[in-house]
């Protein structure tokens, strides 16, 4: 493969997080690994920032294994400086500031990234926070827009309404005018949901979402559901749907497997579907991305969606990090900023 060489020198080690211990009791160290390769279509990004998801500590804790072929560093978005790219790559220049989708290695001083999975820096964006965009609009368009359907004027409710991607779940079905029911863990929380667009926001920790939507929402039902959760919720999300309802995994903190009955999923004809982002092809990824590219890059260019950002650590404070979202405490993303 033909390499573009950048003007400055690329070392052949660089800095990267390692998972010390791999298992529930795990650590993160700074160590060194060998700077990434270029394969076709890819560019190699000195890393600006690194946004932090919670499949990284499945991964740190032996439960999230990365897929064939990625990296085994931890980190799924960055933002970056383009220093080198494949001679195949015409749509990215040396110089370039972008964020980018990653399969994995974006704890680190250097990531590759495939120049379609890569989106120009908004000039209103700062460098650093750009990097808590990619994992958050690839899972909200890909699920709740391509594979849920939502359209105008239906009623989502949002799981999780505080946490990166409900907070970008948010922002995105105001725009397409949606009714936006979230539910999150304390009153600050909601708040900061009802702040960025949602029409009502639930305290889980004092109110049943089920019985506080048949109670107080006028329809009473919702028409998508977005689930993080799973465990206990599985049963209330199909009673709460209404007919020709779809309800979306994306993660299952409370658990997978549940006694349920199904009946109600044959007579409401619900669709009941998810995705997990990381194991999927590359050529499906490029589809979500040139979807993103048309229908949601030119928002986030025009500043009407922007990542919530919760907080910063510094390289060396990955599992400070790490703490955090483990903590549960956190509105928005969380990044690891690589000064």
């Amino acid at each position: 493969i033909n390499i573009l060489e950048p003007k400055m020198k690329v070392p052949e080690l660089m800095k990267n997080i390692d998972i010390v211990n791999q298992g529930e009791s795990y650590s993160l160290n700074v160590s060194k690994a060998k700077t990434p390769k270029l394969g076709k279509g890819e560019v190699l990004l000195k890393v600006f920032s690194s946004g932090i998801n919670r499949a990284d500590i499945f991964q740190s804790q032996g439960k999230y294994p990365p897929p064939s072929g990625a990296s085994n560093i931890l980190g799924l978005e960055v933002s970056g400086e383009v220093i080198k790219k494949s001679a195949d790559v015409h749509t990215l220049n040396i110089g370039d500031k972008v964020c980018a989708l990653l399969s994995g290695g974006g704890y680190a001083e250097y990531a590759s990234a495939h120049s379609e999975l890569c989106f120009l820096i908004p000039e209103n964006i700062d460098k650093f926070s750009a990097s808590a965009l990619p994992e958050a609009i690839f899972t909200i368009w890909h699920n709740i827009f391509q594979l849920g359907n939502l359209t105008k004027n239906e009623t989502i409710l949002i799981h999780g309404g505080s946490s990166g991607i409900g907070t970008m779940g948010i922002q995105i079905a105001k725009i397409f005018k949606n009714r936006i029911i979230v539910t999150a863990g304390t009153e600050e929380k909601c708040e900061a949901c009802i702040n960025l667009g949602a029409d009502e926001a639930i305290n889980y920790r004092k109110n049943d979402f089920l019985s506080y939507i048949q109670n107080n929402v006028p329809t009473k039902r919702v028409d998508v559901i977005l689930d993080m959760v799973g465990g206990e919720y599985i049963e209330k999300n199909i009673r709460l749907l209404r007919y020709n309802g779809r309800l979306i995994f994306i993660a299952f903190i409370n658990g997978s497997k549940v006694n349920i009955d199904l009946l109600k999923v044959m007579t409401k004809k619900l669709i009941i579907t998810g995705s997990t982002l990381r194991s999927q092809s590359l050529e499906n990824k490029i589809e979500i991305a040139k979807s993103i590219r048309k229908n949601l890059w030119p928002l986030a260019k025009s500043g009407h969606i922007k990542p919530v950002i919760d907080s910063t650590y510094s390289f060396t404070k990955a599992m400070e990090a790490h703490n955090r979202m483990k903590s549960g405490e956190h509105i928005g993303k969380i990044l690891l900023i690589n000064k």
